[in-house]
């Protein structure tokens, strides 16, 4: 887009933040415990269809992706594990929490960080943790988080930055 009010060139930054909510992911049944989709999978598949979308910058014209891309409870393994954005060229960080009775089924949680390779570079290493306890566990086990610092290649204004 544009710069506006002075900005120095390549000062701008676009991010992207969203939290989809897990029930989209889960097929209502017994173990469902009313964190599901009655229309599974229409949710999952147009969530995952719009994330491809504003991943590639789509949403632009002419298409700008973004840098950085927090997704929270992308409850899809297929995208999450196997590369649902990889032809993208993203970079991904994931955190899960929970997830004792498979991925994405209650208590679960993920966080995932997609970032632009060709504009950043991430500086040591990633941290991510669990920020709540829920159905009786002795350990955190939802509310996922991801941190990672950055570098950006080349150098010049915010040259680095935390997401």
């Amino acid at each position: 887009g544009a710069l506006c009010c002075g900005a120095a060139a390549g000062s701008e930054m676009k991010l992207l933040l969203w939290n989809i909510h897990g029930e989209c992911f889960t097929k209502c049944g017994q173990s469902s415990s009313g964190h599901c989709d009655f229309d599974y999978p229409k949710c999952r598949d147009g969530s995952t269809s719009l994330l491809k979308v504003l991943l590639q910058g789509a949403d632009e014209d002419p298409p700008v992706p973004p840098d950085f891309a927090s997704i929270v409870q992308l409850g899809d393994e297929d995208f999450v594990r196997h590369g649902g954005a990889n032809g993208l060229l993203l970079g991904q960080i994931v955190h899960t929490c929970g997830g004792q009775h498979g991925f994405g089924r209650w208590p679960f949680d993920v966080a995932v960080l997609y970032y632009d390779p060709q504009k950043w570079n991430p500086i040591g290493s990633s941290h991510g943790g669990c920020m709540e306890r829920v159905s009786g566990s002795s350990v955190n086990n939802y509310r996922a988080y991801t941190a990672q610092a950055f570098e950006r290649m080349g150098g010049g204004p915010m040259e680095r930055v935390v997401v």
